[in-house]
Protein backbone atom coordinates (compact mmCIF):
# COMPACT_ATOMS: atom_id res chain seq x y z
CA UNK A 1 0.00 0.00 0.00
CA UNK A 2 1.80 3.12 -1.24
CA UNK A 3 0.80 5.86 1.17
CA UNK A 4 2.70 8.25 3.40
CA UNK A 5 1.21 9.27 6.73
CA UNK A 6 1.24 13.04 7.30
CA UNK A 7 1.92 13.70 10.96
CA UNK A 8 0.15 17.08 11.00
CA UNK A 9 -3.25 15.40 10.49
CA UNK A 10 -4.91 13.02 12.99
CA UNK A 11 -3.64 9.53 12.22
CA UNK A 12 -6.97 7.78 12.65
CA UNK A 13 -8.61 10.05 10.08
CA UNK A 14 -5.80 9.49 7.59
CA UNK A 15 -5.94 5.73 8.05
CA UNK A 16 -9.72 5.80 7.71
CA UNK A 17 -9.47 7.73 4.44
CA UNK A 18 -6.87 5.33 3.03
CA UNK A 19 -8.93 2.27 3.93
CA UNK A 20 -12.17 3.85 2.75
CA UNK A 21 -10.63 4.73 -0.61
CA UNK A 22 -9.20 1.22 -0.83
CA UNK A 23 -12.65 -0.28 -0.36
CA UNK A 24 -14.31 2.09 -2.82
CA UNK A 25 -11.70 1.62 -5.56
CA UNK A 26 -11.63 -2.15 -5.22
CA UNK A 27 -8.22 -2.65 -3.63
CA UNK A 28 -10.01 -4.42 -0.78
CA UNK A 29 -12.62 -6.84 -2.09
CA UNK A 30 -16.03 -7.62 -0.57
CA UNK A 31 -15.58 -10.15 2.22
CA UNK A 32 -11.82 -9.57 2.48
CA UNK A 33 -10.40 -9.62 6.00
CA UNK A 34 -8.96 -6.33 7.26
CA UNK A 35 -6.18 -7.37 9.63
CA UNK A 36 -5.28 -4.67 12.13
CA UNK A 37 -1.62 -5.67 12.56
CA UNK A 38 -1.02 -6.04 8.83
CA UNK A 39 -2.59 -2.68 8.01
CA UNK A 40 -0.62 -0.96 10.77
CA UNK A 41 2.61 -2.38 9.38
CA UNK A 42 1.77 -1.32 5.81
CA UNK A 43 0.91 2.20 6.92
CA UNK A 44 3.86 2.39 9.32
CA UNK A 45 1.69 3.42 12.23
CA UNK A 46 0.51 1.91 15.51
CA UNK A 47 -2.53 -0.33 15.80
CA UNK A 48 -4.60 2.25 17.69
CA UNK A 49 -5.44 4.56 14.72
CA UNK A 50 -6.09 1.50 12.55
CA UNK A 51 -8.49 0.16 15.16
CA UNK A 52 -10.30 3.51 15.29
CA UNK A 53 -10.47 3.69 11.49
CA UNK A 54 -11.91 0.17 11.30
CA UNK A 55 -14.51 1.12 13.88
CA UNK A 56 -15.56 4.08 11.73
CA UNK A 57 -15.76 1.88 8.63
CA UNK A 58 -18.03 -0.50 10.51
CA UNK A 59 -20.23 2.41 11.56
CA UNK A 60 -20.59 3.40 7.89
CA UNK A 61 -21.23 -0.27 6.98
CA UNK A 62 -18.27 -0.42 4.62
CA UNK A 63 -16.90 -3.10 6.93
CA UNK A 64 -18.44 -5.47 9.44
CA UNK A 65 -17.44 -7.98 12.09
CA UNK A 66 -17.83 -11.61 11.05
CA UNK A 67 -16.79 -14.44 13.39
CA UNK A 68 -14.49 -12.13 15.33
CA UNK A 69 -12.78 -10.67 12.25
CA UNK A 70 -13.31 -7.33 10.51
CA UNK A 71 -14.15 -7.83 6.85
CA UNK A 72 -15.12 -5.59 3.94
CA UNK A 73 -18.89 -5.55 3.80
CA UNK A 74 -20.30 -7.94 1.19
CA UNK A 75 -23.93 -6.89 0.68
CA UNK A 76 -26.72 -9.35 0.01
CA UNK A 77 -29.65 -8.62 -2.26
CA UNK A 78 -31.66 -7.67 0.83
CA UNK A 79 -28.98 -5.10 1.73
CA UNK A 80 -29.17 -3.60 -1.76
CA UNK A 81 -32.96 -3.57 -1.63
CA UNK A 82 -33.12 -1.80 1.73
CA UNK A 83 -30.73 0.93 0.62
CA UNK A 84 -32.45 1.48 -2.70
CA UNK A 85 -35.88 1.60 -1.08
CA UNK A 86 -34.51 4.41 1.07
CA UNK A 87 -33.06 6.12 -2.01
CA UNK A 88 -36.42 5.91 -3.78
CA UNK A 89 -37.99 7.76 -0.89
CA UNK A 90 -35.48 10.50 -0.13
CA UNK A 91 -33.96 11.22 -3.54
CA UNK A 92 -37.26 11.35 -5.39
CA UNK A 93 -38.57 13.83 -2.83
CA UNK A 94 -35.31 15.77 -3.07
CA UNK A 95 -35.80 16.10 -6.83
CA UNK A 96 -39.36 17.35 -6.33
CA UNK A 97 -38.22 20.00 -3.85
CA UNK A 98 -35.19 20.96 -5.93
CA UNK A 99 -37.44 21.86 -8.86
CA UNK A 100 -38.67 24.93 -7.00
CA UNK A 101 -35.70 25.64 -4.72
CA UNK A 102 -32.62 25.06 -6.88
CA UNK A 103 -30.29 28.03 -7.33
CA UNK A 104 -28.66 29.05 -10.59
CA UNK A 105 -25.25 27.98 -9.27
CA UNK A 106 -26.58 24.51 -8.42
CA UNK A 107 -28.19 24.23 -11.85
CA UNK A 108 -24.90 25.09 -13.53
CA UNK A 109 -23.06 22.47 -11.46
CA UNK A 110 -25.59 19.82 -12.50
CA UNK A 111 -25.11 20.77 -16.15
CA UNK A 112 -21.33 20.55 -15.75
CA UNK A 113 -21.63 17.07 -14.23
CA UNK A 114 -23.89 15.96 -17.08
CA UNK A 115 -21.49 17.28 -19.71
CA UNK A 116 -18.53 15.51 -18.14
CA UNK A 117 -20.58 12.32 -17.83
CA UNK A 118 -21.09 12.32 -21.59
CA UNK A 119 -17.33 12.61 -22.11
CA UNK A 120 -16.55 9.87 -19.59
CA UNK A 121 -19.03 7.50 -21.22
CA UNK A 122 -17.22 7.90 -24.52
CA UNK A 123 -13.91 7.17 -22.80
CA UNK A 124 -15.47 4.20 -20.92
CA UNK A 125 -13.91 5.36 -17.64
CA UNK A 126 -16.08 3.36 -15.24
CA UNK A 127 -14.48 4.59 -12.02
CA UNK A 128 -14.92 8.23 -12.98
CA UNK A 129 -18.49 7.50 -14.07
CA UNK A 130 -19.40 6.33 -10.57
CA UNK A 131 -17.87 9.49 -9.08
CA UNK A 132 -19.91 11.66 -11.45
CA UNK A 133 -23.07 9.69 -10.76
CA UNK A 134 -22.49 10.23 -7.04
CA UNK A 135 -21.92 13.94 -7.63
CA UNK A 136 -25.12 14.29 -9.67
CA UNK A 137 -27.31 12.74 -7.00
CA UNK A 138 -25.59 14.66 -4.21
CA UNK A 139 -26.14 17.93 -6.08
CA UNK A 140 -29.85 17.23 -6.49
CA UNK A 141 -30.12 16.53 -2.76
CA UNK A 142 -28.20 19.71 -1.97
CA UNK A 143 -30.58 21.67 -4.21
CA UNK A 144 -33.65 20.50 -2.27
CA UNK A 145 -32.58 22.76 0.63
CA UNK A 146 -34.09 20.49 3.26
CA UNK A 147 -31.51 19.97 6.00
CA UNK A 148 -33.12 16.92 7.57
CA UNK A 149 -33.41 15.14 4.24
CA UNK A 150 -29.81 16.07 3.47
CA UNK A 151 -28.70 14.66 6.82
CA UNK A 152 -30.33 11.29 6.10
CA UNK A 153 -28.73 11.21 2.65
CA UNK A 154 -25.31 12.07 4.08
CA UNK A 155 -25.51 9.10 6.44
CA UNK A 156 -25.75 6.66 3.52
CA UNK A 157 -23.93 8.52 0.74
CA UNK A 158 -20.70 6.54 1.14
CA UNK A 159 -22.63 3.28 1.13
CA UNK A 160 -24.45 4.36 -2.03
CA UNK A 161 -21.13 4.99 -3.76
CA UNK A 162 -19.81 1.61 -2.60
CA UNK A 163 -22.84 -0.26 -3.92
CA UNK A 164 -22.61 1.58 -7.24
CA UNK A 165 -18.98 0.58 -7.63
CA UNK A 166 -19.83 -3.05 -6.90
CA UNK A 167 -22.19 -3.17 -9.89
CA UNK A 168 -19.89 -1.44 -12.37
CA UNK A 169 -19.77 -4.56 -14.51
CA UNK A 170 -23.48 -4.17 -15.30
CA UNK A 171 -23.48 -2.46 -18.68
CA UNK A 172 -26.99 -1.02 -18.46
CA UNK A 173 -26.00 1.22 -15.57
CA UNK A 174 -23.25 2.78 -17.66
CA UNK A 175 -25.16 3.27 -20.90
CA UNK A 176 -28.47 4.51 -19.48
CA UNK A 177 -27.23 6.91 -16.83
CA UNK A 178 -26.87 9.86 -19.20
CA UNK A 179 -30.38 9.70 -20.64
CA UNK A 180 -31.97 9.05 -17.25
CA UNK A 181 -30.14 11.97 -15.65
CA UNK A 182 -31.23 14.11 -18.60
CA UNK A 183 -34.87 13.33 -17.82
CA UNK A 184 -34.31 14.63 -14.30
CA UNK A 185 -32.58 17.73 -15.66
CA UNK A 186 -35.37 18.42 -18.15
CA UNK A 187 -37.94 18.32 -15.35
CA UNK A 188 -35.83 20.57 -13.14
CA UNK A 189 -35.38 23.03 -16.00
CA UNK A 190 -39.18 23.27 -16.31
CA UNK A 191 -39.49 23.63 -12.52
CA UNK A 192 -41.84 20.65 -12.68
CA UNK A 193 -41.64 18.98 -9.28
CA UNK A 194 -43.92 16.06 -10.11
CA UNK A 195 -41.98 15.21 -13.27
CA UNK A 196 -38.66 15.51 -11.41
CA UNK A 197 -39.97 13.15 -8.73
CA UNK A 198 -41.07 10.60 -11.34
CA UNK A 199 -37.84 10.81 -13.34
CA UNK A 200 -35.68 10.27 -10.27
CA UNK A 201 -37.91 7.50 -8.93
CA UNK A 202 -37.85 5.58 -12.21
CA UNK A 203 -34.08 6.07 -12.52
CA UNK A 204 -33.38 4.56 -9.10
CA UNK A 205 -36.03 1.86 -9.57
CA UNK A 206 -34.35 0.72 -12.78
CA UNK A 207 -31.05 0.36 -10.91
CA UNK A 208 -32.87 -1.79 -8.35
CA UNK A 209 -34.16 -4.05 -11.11
CA UNK A 210 -30.68 -4.30 -12.64
CA UNK A 211 -29.23 -5.30 -9.27
CA UNK A 212 -31.93 -7.92 -8.76
CA UNK A 213 -31.22 -9.45 -12.16
CA UNK A 214 -27.46 -9.45 -11.57
CA UNK A 215 -27.80 -11.06 -8.14
CA UNK A 216 -30.13 -13.71 -9.56
CA UNK A 217 -27.69 -14.48 -12.39
CA UNK A 218 -24.77 -14.62 -9.96
CA UNK A 219 -26.71 -17.08 -7.82
CA UNK A 220 -27.46 -19.24 -10.83
CA UNK A 221 -23.79 -19.29 -11.83
CA UNK A 222 -22.77 -20.31 -8.30
CA UNK A 223 -25.29 -23.14 -8.32
CA UNK A 224 -23.86 -24.48 -11.58
CA UNK A 225 -20.28 -24.57 -10.26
Amino acid sequence: MAYEIVRSEPLAQQVYRVLRDGILNGRFLPGEKLVETKLAAELKTSRSPVREALRQLCTEQLACQVDGAIRVFNPSYEDYLELYELRLTIESMAARLAASRMTEAQWQRLLAVQQETAQVLQAMDAQRLVALNTAFHAEVVAACQNRRLQRVFAEVSTLIEYYCRLILHINQMQTNVLSEHQRVLDALARRDGDAAYTAMYEHILRDTEVIERAMREAGAESAEM
